[in-house]
């Protein structure tokens, strides 16, 4: 059995840590336009963070009552993240969760940004198009860097 190219793509899209990165030239190395490999990488992280942040209580419920000593690690360190990140929330807003999704640094994906955002206690609709709008600029950026080595090679 054969799954088209655009499932696959939008598969991988929603991986934490492939996204866009690992969807959009896996998309172009199955033949598809890198437009079309970022329209449904960006559909499908977009619908992976809406589902992510609408379930983040239940699931840190869940692991909490199952983990105990989870807890105490975890909110340890959610206190340490929410002290170090407020501040800069505070100067930038919004524009904080997209400056820091679009710049290269590993581990600040997408659902990187539901998490800050959760831990922020920021409100669900603005962080989520922070989110998409960060993931569309990284997204088009990421395009033209794989047209511009596509066209390198080929030159």
């Amino acid at each position: 059995m054969t799954f088209p190219p655009t499932l696959i793509v939008a598969l991988v899209g929603a991986i934490p840590e492939l996204e866009m990165g690992g969807s959009i030239p896996l998309g172009k190395a199955l033949h598809m336009s890198v437009y079309s490999a970022f329209f449904w990488s960006l559909i499908s992280i977009t619908l992976g963070t809406i589902i992510v942040f609408r379930l983040l209580d239940q699931i840190i419920a869940f692991l909490f009552k199952h983990f105990p000593k989870l807890h105490k690690l975890v909110d340890h360190h959610f206190q340490k993240i929410h002290t170090k990140h407020n501040k800069n929330f505070q100067r930038w807003g919004l524009g904080f969760l997209i400056l820091l999704r679009i710049l290269p640094i590993p581990g600040t994906g997408s659902y990187t940004m539901v998490a800050l955002a959760y831990l922020l206690e920021l409100p669900y609709w603005p962080s989520i198009f922070a989110i998409f709008i960060s993931n569309l600029i990284y997204g088009l950026i990421l395009s033209q860097i794989i047209i511009g080595a596509i066209t390198f090679i080929h030159f």
